[in-house]
């Protein structure tokens, strides 16, 4: 689990730097990126949330690397209730 949170977390720093949105599916354990989608990331200072099928996963900051630029950002969150 550690390995997948790791990839999600550098799946959504990617789509940060391309202005797209994240996607996490927790059946497959794949995190992709792309232009269109619903928006299912959100981020303050300490940690980001990612959110799938009404599910949520914390992700604290310290455990990914590369992430001052997201700090300067706030995402709006939408549920996926599929």
């Amino acid at each position: 689990m550690d390995n997948f949170l790791k990839r999600v977390a550098q799946t959504a720093i990617e789509a940060y730097q391309k202005n797209e949105v994240i996607t996490v599916d927790y059946l497959t354990d794949s995190a992709t990126a792309s232009l269109t989608g619903l928006v299912n990331f959100v981020s303050n200072n300490d940690y980001f949330y990612l959110t799938r099928h009404g599910e949520v996963t914390r992700i604290d900051f310290e455990d990914v690397q590369n992430i001052d630029f997201l700090h300067q950002q706030w995402w709006q969150v939408q549920l996926q209730n599929n």
